[in-house]
């Protein structure tokens, strides 16, 4: 017996290993699986973390991303970070594409009708409003000053980009933006605020032809030049990544200049804490706007037959139409109320905004794409690689969900022409054919839309 005993305890020792094995396994694997999801949400949500941190490290050592600061960000940081950005355009888009996104008069006059006409009438009469009602007459001079200035456009660039809109578009907007608008805010504040003075126009033009158009003009030689470079560059970095940390690391510059200038000292708490709750409801304001006249609701629906604009051309419209540049509207302050003690605080509404806008824009994207998605049956061929680049927790790994998201998505879609077309798959042709129906008769241009070449489904090589 006692032998019996002895031949049976290996057996039972490995019995009631094998059992505590698997209550270990029962314990973990809803952590494990908590954790793999909690991954994916941090990947899928990298930017507006990343935004968070670049904020809160602004915050805690301002001087050191600041101008003239410790390592003199405005050379060593932000120069770099914009080049980048518009190199990586010029790398990505077609020069069909620019072409036609260039000739395509119709955005041109949609954004900047409400980027440098509707929206600083609105900020003129908001100001009026809140003057009158006791509100601190400069503040209330630096909101027109911000509502007058023209759209921003490293940030448009990128943030289209990452909403699936027309990014062709946002570029050459965000170019003329700046162009036209040295010349015509310097209008609407002498009509609206009675000073005069000339924008700084050489050194504007000078700054845009060597951030964006040299390094834009660069990446399309490149394509041309060195197309197996190019294409590998393409399969082994996520440019989208890229050009969104290069956002970031602008925005942790703003943030720093924001904390360091001092310029929200000069005024109490309250009308500070006021600015930043006003900025964040004007931007709301502005992007309500531009998403109504760009994509009209229903009772008005026959002006997007007027209109014609696709799904990504209305979020290239939407994020150019809400978004004020800083890099103009201090250098014209600084022109403009050059002996005025207050400039600072002119300056204040425009800085807080510029800032909130690159936060708040971060915020609204995924819901901009998730809309664009929605409602593009079409087969724009960007659509949906965040999601298909990242995979599913159940049938991957995290390090192969990381390289994924470090590259890319790789999975194109097979189409069902060939060129240039951007046409659907055809399983997804016969699953949407009822919802491309419905959004047909809502665009009816959109089918011609999807398969010209200023469109993200070709705008992308």
């Amino acid at each position: 017996m006692g032998n019996d005993e002895f031949d049976d305890e290996p057996g039972a020792q490995q019995e009631r290993q094998k059992n505590a094995a698997t209550e270990g396994h029962i314990f973990k694997q809803p952590v494990r699986s908590f954790l793999h999801k909690l991954y994916d949400y941090a990947l899928q949500q990298w930017f507006i973390i990343a935004l968070g941190i670049a904020i809160g490290i602004a915050a805690a050592i301002p001087r050191l991303g600041a101008t003239g600061g410790y390592i003199r960000a405005e050379y060593s940081i932000k120069y770099p970070a914009i080049i980048i950005i518009f190199l990586i355009s010029g790398i990505g888009l077609k020069t069909k594409a620019l072409v036609t996104a260039t000739a395509d008069l119709r955005i041109h006059l949609l954004v900047q009708s409400i980027s440098l006409a509707a929206i600083p009438t609105l900020g003129y009469a908001i100001a009026l409003g809140l003057r009158r009602n006791g509100f601190d007459s400069r503040l209330a001079d630096g909101i027109v000053i911000m509502a007058s200035m023209p759209t921003t456009v490293s940030t448009n660039v990128v943030y289209t980009e990452r909403a699936a809109g027309n990014e062709a578009a946002a570029l050459v907007n965000a170019v003329i933006g700046n162009i036209i608008g040295i010349f015509i805010t310097p209008l609407w504040l002498g009509l609206f605020l009675e000073v005069s003075g000339a924008a700084p126009y050489v050194d504007v033009l000078t700054e845009l032809a060597y951030t964006i158009i040299a390094p834009l003009v660069v990446g399309q030689l490149l394509q041309y030049f060195v197309p197996k470079a190019v294409s590998w560059i393409k399969a082994h970095v996520n440019m989208s990544n890229v050009s969104s940390f290069c956002i970031v690391l602008l925005v942790w510059v703003t943030f720093c200049n924001t904390f360091a200038n001092g310029s929200t000292r000069q005024v109490p708490g309250g009308e500070v804490a006021a600015i930043v709750f006003l900025d964040i409801a004007l931007f709301s304001l502005f992007v309500v706007i531009s998403f109504v006249i760009a994509w009209p609701p229903p009772p008005f629906r026959v002006l997007r037959r007027v209109l014609r604009l696709s799904k990504p051309d209305v979020v290239a419209v939407v994020i150019c139409g809400s978004t004020k540049t800083v890099a103009l509207g201090v250098p014209l302050i600084n022109v403009m109320y050059q002996r005025v003690p207050y400039a600072g605080l002119l300056a204040m509404p425009l800085i807080i905004y510029h800032a909130l806008q690159v936060v708040l824009g971060g915020i609204m994207l995924s819901t901009l794409k998730k809309w664009c998605l929605k409602a593009d049956t079409y087969g724009n061929g960007r659509c949906g690689g965040d999601a298909a680049a990242l995979g599913s927790a159940s049938s991957t790994t995290w390090q192969q969900r990381s390289r994924a998201w470090l590259l890319g998505s790789t999975t194109k879609q097979p189409s069902t022409s060939a060129g240039d077309s951007g046409a659907s798959t055809p399983t997804a042709a016969t699953a949407d054919a009822p919802a491309a129906a419905a959004a047909a008769a809502d665009n009816p241009t959109a089918t011609e839309a999807a398969a010209g070449p200023g469109q993200p489904g070709d705008a992308v090589v």
